[in-house]
């Protein structure tokens, strides 16, 4: 079992042990900040607790201690989602359109218009 508890805050603290627990088939539990918001979303492979809520951390993990059949479960659809959304394929692949799409609106704010141009 992986434990990521990290302070409340607005970045992505925690995310490489979570992705890391993930990624070897690890049964996690992690705090479910405002900078995990968007990681935690449709993510049913870790189990999300309250920021500052040590009763609900402890409550969580208490539970997958008890119930070892229910933990490998949780940690069996944690690889399958870091195998399907996390490879390094899809990584560049996620790179590349941002770097399009900054190059497009780039392109868009430096690209003079006809009526500018003169002869």
């Amino acid at each position: 079992m992986v434990v990521v508890p990290v302070l409340p805050n607005g970045y992505a603290a925690g995310i490489q042990g979570m992705m890391e627990a993930m990624a070897c088939g690890r049964p996690t539990l992690v705090t479910r900040t405002e900078g995990l918001k968007s990681y935690l979303a449709n993510n049913d492979g870790v189990i999300p607790t309250p920021p500052g809520d040590v009763a609900a951390m402890r409550q969580a993990i208490e539970h997958l201690l008890a119930h070892r059949e229910e933990a490998e479960q949780l940690a069996q659809r944690a690889l399958a989602i870091a195998q399907e959304r996390h490879d390094s394929e899809r990584h560049v692949e996620f790179l590349a359109q941002g770097l399009e799409a900054l190059h497009d609106t780039k392109s868009k704010l430096h690209t003079p218009s006809l009526q500018t141009v003169k002869p």
